[in-house]
């Protein structure tokens, strides 16, 4: 190795001179804190990526649902008003949908307030990852006028 005149000899081992840069390499101690860093970005970037998928699952299965309670709804509503009352709209909303969620069931209320119109509510009930969903969607169903 060459010496340059900047260098000085210090007990037979040669430092640089004042002013030279003299770090070449990491401390243990920026070794643990830059890896430490990078563990922890890491973690956080796998956490936000499991929550979106778990988001975009939860999402997916209560767009379902809407879509389920509102195919029972549009027949409620091109079913003759003295009929309503009187179907079983459970059995037709299991007979109906094309995909279901996991244990999931749909109930039917109707509730007839005055002779004027009905009070229907469809429930939505199914699993996602272990957990009970619910979804409601409720209505007042009037007859239609003929000419």
């Amino acid at each position: 190795m060459r010496r340059k005149a900047e260098d000085v000899s210090c007990g037979g081992r040669w430092r640089m001179a004042p002013g030279r840069l003299h770090h070449r390499g990491l401390t243990l101690v920026e070794g643990v804190v830059g890896t430490a860093t990078a563990v922890l970005a890491a973690g956080a970037l796998l956490l936000a990526i499991t929550s979106s998928f778990q988001l975009d699952e939860l999402a997916r299965e209560t767009t379902t649902a809407v879509t389920h309670a509102n195919q029972v709804l549009e027949a409620i509503r091109n079913t003759p008003f003295d009929q309503i009352a009187q179907r079983n709209w459970t059995t037709w909303s299991a007979v109906a949908r094309a995909e279901s969620l996991a244990n999931e069931t749909v109930t039917v209320a109707v509730d007839p307030q005055m002779s004027q119109f009905l009070d229907v509510t469809v429930a939505v009930d199914w699993t996602a990852r272990g957990r009970p969903r619910h979804l409601a969607v409720a209505t007042a169903v009037a007859p239609v006028d003929q000419p």
